[in-house]
Formats: C-alpha cells, structure tokens, sequence
C-alpha cells in the first residue's frame, strides 16, 4: 500500500511543480491575479504531497514506545493539516480579489485581463489536475481503497481542476458582459471569479477538516464501520459462548481500533485472551485490512 502511496504521490509532484511554474507565467503574461492563485496552489500542493510521501512510510510501522497505539493519527492529521491549508489559501484568495473590487470601485486604474491566454492556460491545468486526480483514484483502487492520504489528495486535486475549469469557463463567457450593465466589472473578472470560487470550494475542506478534529478527538467510528465489526465479533464470541458486554470502536486514519468488554462466564489464563483476541483480530482483518483490538475482561457495562 505504501508503494502505491508513494508512486502516485511522485507523479503527482512533479505535476504540480510544472503547474506552479505555468501559474506564475501565464499571471504575468495575462494579467490576472487568478492565475497567481492557481500557480500558488500548485506549488503548495507539492511541498504538502512531498509531505505526504514521507507520512506514508510512517504511518504502517508497528507500535512502540513512543506511539503505543500505532502511527495511524498521523495520517488523521495530515488531512486535517492540508484540509487547513486549502481553507487559508481560499480565504487569502477571498480577501485579495475582495481588495482588488474595492480598489476598482475608488478608482484605481486597473487593466483587464487577456481572456483568450486564460481560457488556453485554464483548459490545459483541469486536464493536467484531472491526470492527476485519476492516478490517485486508480492507485487508491488498487491499495485496497484504505489510503485516506491518497483520498484527500484526490479531492485536493479536484478542488484544483475546479478552479482551473471555473475560471477557463467564467473568462471565456465575460466579454458578453460588455454590453450589458455589469461591464464594470470586466476589468476586475479575475477577482469576482475567484471569490466566487473560494465561496463554493470551501465546503469540501470544511468536511474534511471537521472530520479530522472528530477522529482526534476520539469520536466513535461511523455506525457502519462499528456495525461491520460487531457482526463479525458477536459471531466469533457467540460461538464460543462469551458475551459482549459493550465496545469502542473508532477509527485513526485507514485504521480500525476497538476496545472490546467482554464476560466469558468462566476462567481466562493471559493466554487465553491473547489467543481470543488474535482470533478475533484475524477474522475482522478478512475484512479491515489494518484493524487492532483490546479486550477487556468485565461483567457490567462501563459506559
């Protein structure tokens, strides 16, 4: 799983370099702010996917002293760590082109944007973030579908082809405004476009975001993770005539872990439970390929 972390991840640096150069470039050439935004995005998803590259040899090493339970959260806090980024970089986007309305409204003298080097830079950064995006989705599919940092990384890229394809398409359609009572704000296209961009895009990393803090601050796992898990256990218990007294089930990144209060009715050894719990452990695998749990000998509910 790591390798098809890392081999989507390479590819996508070196992609998203090329488009933070172009970004730059085509800013200066055509005038507009939004591409700036768009090249700044890129260069930012680089050095955060150069981040995830080395957070995913991380994030499969076994426990030990210093992470008793795993290095999943790791991964748990990337998302929440790029979901961060991408809502300051809409925000700052937000604020500057809020700026540049402004400065037009009192009279700054701004010069309009070359709209047919747009539309050319647009459509070639959604075809390249979609490149992108579907060799996450495809190395993703092949890891398993566990990789919640090729997940996000997938939605990053979208989010990044969207403003490619929305200013493509916005840019291409303002020359019609001229001849109407908005042509004011031809010369400041750039800006309201990307507002309104900033507005719609910042739904996606908001979940995320939300999602990451709930994980981390140890919010139960979603009802059909825990269901699937119980399923397997109450069998496996049933069988041998234990009963499961109650369970904390959540989840740490593509990570499943549960504690698990359980009344046999008789006498355990330490071996028994270690054999019971490995048991346990191999039957839920077949189904959570990274899933850990703890048992805990106990005749009333804790809860």
């Amino acid at each position: 799983m790591v390798n098809q972390d890392s081999r989507a991840l390479q590819f996508a640096v070196g992609v998203n370099l090329i488009m933070a150069v172009a970004g730059a470039i085509a800013s200066w050439l055509c005038n507009a702010q939004a591409l700036a935004l768009d090249g700044l995005v890129s260069g930012l998803n680089a050095l955060m996917i150069l981040a995830g590259g080395h957070l995913s040899t991380q994030v499969l090493r076994p426990p030990d002293r210093r992470f008793p339970f795993g290095y999943w959260a790791l991964e748990t806090l990337y998302v929440g760590s790029r979901s961060l980024l991408l809502l300051g970089i809409l925000l700052f986007a937000a604020i500057s082109s809020i700026d540049r309305i402004l400065a037009q409204r009192h009279g700054a003298s701004i010069t309009p944007p070359w709209i047919g080097g747009i539309v050319i830079y647009a459509c070639l950064m959604a075809a390249l973030g979609l490149l992108v995006a579907w060799n996450h989705h495809r190395h993703w599919k092949i890891g398993g579908r566990q990789s919640q940092l090729l997940a996000m990384e997938r939605r990053a890229t979208l989010v990044g082809a969207a403003i490619s394809a929305g200013l493509g398409l916005a840019f291409a359609v303002t020359p019609l405004l001229l001849d109407t009572p908005l042509a004011g704000m031809v010369p400041v296209s750039d800006a309201w476009i990307v507002l309104l961009l900033s507005g719609i895009l910042v739904v996606a990393p908001l979940r995320s975001l939300r999602d990451a803090v709930s994980e981390l601050g140890g919010v139960a796992a979603r009802s059909t993770v825990r269901q699937a898990v119980l399923n397997i256990v109450r069998q496996e218990l049933n069988a041998q005539g234990i009963r499961l007294v109650d369970d904390a089930v959540f989840t740490l990144g593509r990570a499943v872990q549960g504690l698990l209060y359980i009344d046999p009715g008789m006498a355990l050894s330490a071996l028994d439970v270690d054999l019971l719990r490995d048991q346990l452990e191999r039957t839920c695998r077949q189904r959570f390929e990274n899933l850990a749990l703890e048992l805990v000998l106990t005749c009333r509910d804790p809860l």
